[in-house]
This record gives structure tokens, sequence and C-alpha cells, in this order.
């Protein structure tokens, strides 16, 4: 057996290393382009030109799998496809834990002391220090020089942490504008804590994390209007882009000629026992093709093997992922295994 390969690099330019048709599949996960925390490497989804990278050194029938963001995830199929991808499906892992990554509209107001001045003031005083906003980015390794420039929808002050290191390249420095990055926020009172990081399923300390995070009250009148309004849902699906290099003839001719262009269905098969239960209740066994007067068969495998696979991966807590207050967790351990997995998360 070929001992497995490991290539440190720019993506990119290490695959115009490759040599063309040597790939049998490709699984990655690249950049969303959510700009994750202002970070530079997750500006935007990797462009036509990468895609048509991988094409290259993909074999004739081989198959790739891009996982992807919700909010991006179009412009991500868009650039497989306009590479010279066949498009086959997208699956989508729905899971049971998120981290919401959504703004606090309260603590957005607080954090400007309910002041949108404060904000424009600063970024109009920046603007005379003839910084770029691409230097901007340069000097704190972030996305954020626009905002601490821009007079428009979302303008910043920087933390004391950025200030620290974008003071020295702002000159004379006026003690007003100190005074703003210094009382950045209105203070809030803590009012509790709860826990943060990767759960343990249970509901209880997490495995990954700080350990626990202040909760806050609101603290000006405006804030306490919005107290409780946010600017995301939580997430629970990740796309992931499922597609085919295109080759010529037939499936079975490029099978034989590549050893690629083919999915293993049986080896994805979820194990379980026939079923006979039917969407009305009643328990028939069946002899032959369904009809339309027997109903739907609920999970009935049409394969002693398994069930077929599906585009659907769920991963689930019995604590953290129930569809409705009635829903059991035995029932959604039973949908789980209808739908594509039978194991906990």
């Amino acid at each position: 057996m070929t001992k497995p390969l490991l290539i440190q690099g720019d993506c990119l330019a290490q695959m115009r290393e490759m040599e063309a048709d040597s790939v049998d599949s490709i699984v990655t996960d690249p950049p969303y382009g959510l700009s994750f925390m202002g970070k530079k490497w997750d500006y935007s989804v990797p462009a036509v030109e990468v895609w048509r990278e991988a094409l290259r050194v993909l074999k004739p029938g081989g198959h790739l799998l891009a996982f992807a963001g919700t909010r991006t995830q179009h412009r991500m199929a868009v650039n497989i496809e306009d590479a010279g991808f066949e498009i086959r499906d997208m699956i989508a892992w729905v899971y049971g834990q998120g981290f919401p990554k959504s703004l606090d509209v309260s603590k957005a107001i607080d954090k400007c002391n309910a002041e949108p001045d404060r904000l424009l003031k600063f970024t109009a005083w920046m603007r005379t220090t003839g910084l770029k906003a691409k230097q901007l980015d340069e000097i704190t390794n972030t996305n954020m020089g626009g905002h601490y420039l821009t007079a428009k929808s979302q303008p910043a002050i920087p933390t004391a942490a950025f200030w620290k290191v974008l003071r020295p390249h702002c000159g004379d420095v006026p003690y007003w504008v100190d005074a703003l990055v210094d009382r950045i926020e209105a203070e809030r009172e803590v009012v509790g804590q709860r826990l943060t990081g990767i759960g343990t399923g249970k509901g209880s300390t997490p495995i990954m994390g700080d350990g626990g995070r202040d909760i806050t009250a609101p603290a000006t009148d405006s804030a306490r209007q919005w107290a409780g309004w946010g600017t995301a849902l939580k997430p629970a699906l990740e796309p992931i882009t499922l597609a085919r290099k295109p080759f010529p003839g037939t499936v079975a001719a490029n099978v034989l000629a590549h050893g690629t262009g083919g999915i293993n269905v049986d080896g994805c098969r979820v194990e379980g026992k026939p079923r006979t239960t039917h969407a009305d209740g009643n328990k028939r066994t069946r002899t032959g093709g369904a009809t339309m007067n027997e109903g739907f068969a609920i999970g009935e495998y049409a394969s002693p093997a398994g069930r077929w696979p599906a585009n659907l991966i769920l991963t689930y807590s019995e604590d953290e992922f129930i569809l409705r207050d009635d829903v059991t967790p035995q029932q959604l351990q039973q949908l789980a295994k209808w739908l594509n997995e039978d194991s906990k998360c």
C-alpha cells in the first residue's frame, strides 16, 4: 500500500507542480469567504483559477467534495462549475451544535455609548493621517482597515490592542482620539455567566474554550430598547458541493480505464433491518413494488445491505437538537437512522 503523502504549501502553487490526471478524488474545506474575524485568509471563496487547477490534476470522472458556508455556497459552486466541473449534487450536513455568529445589537449600541457620531468622529480623523485601508490591514493583519476609515454604514474604532499597534503609524495623535479608544464602550453590569467552547453534548462543561463569558445588562436606554436583538441565525448546516470531472464515453468505460467516475454506494450504506411500517401506521409485508394505496414506506430498505446513502448527513446531540418539545430522543435516533447515520456526535 502506498504511504500517504503530505505536501505543505500554497495549494495553487503545489497543484501546478502535479501531473495532470493523477488524482482520484479531492475533498477540501477551503475558506468560505466570510471574512471570519476580519482575517485575510477568509476574504473570499477560492477563485475559478484554483478549481481549474484542481480539475486538471483530477482523473477523468474524479469526484470533488467542497465544503462551504450557507451564505457563500452559491459563489463556491458557481466557481467550481465555471472551472469546468459537472455539479452532481449538494450534500447538506446538518448538525445539532453550532455557534451563532450574530452581532448583539444592544451591545453594539453600548459599544459606541449610544452615540454613533463617536465612530464617525474617529474615522474622519483617521482619514487625515493619510493611511490607506490596505496599510491598516497590513499593520493589524485584518481586513478592518476600511472600517477605521469609512463614514458609511460600518464605521469602527479599534480595540485597545489594535490601537496599540496602529498608534505609532498615525503621527501626532490628539488627546481626544486616545479618549475615544479608551472609552469606546459604555459600562455594562455583569449579571451572570454562560459556558462557551465546544460542548460535551450533555450541556455541561465545555471540552474547549475559555470556560465562560460574562452576561451583561444594557447600560444605555437605547441599548435596553434593542436588548435581545441580533443579526444572524444559529448555524446548523454546511452545504458540500459534489462535483465530477467530465469524461468522454460511458461510465463503464471510464471506470475500467481510470478507476473513477462511480460512487461506492454499498460502502456507504447505513446498516439496519428492512422495515414494513408505513405512513398510515399499518404494518404490511412488502412482496413487490409499492402501489399508491399502500402509502409511503417510512425507512423501508430496498436492500438487506442497508439504506441507500442520502445527500443529507445528520449528526446530533440528544439534548441540543430536539426538533419539537414532544420529540423524544428515541424518535430522534430513529430519524437519524432513516436519514443517513446511526451514530451520535
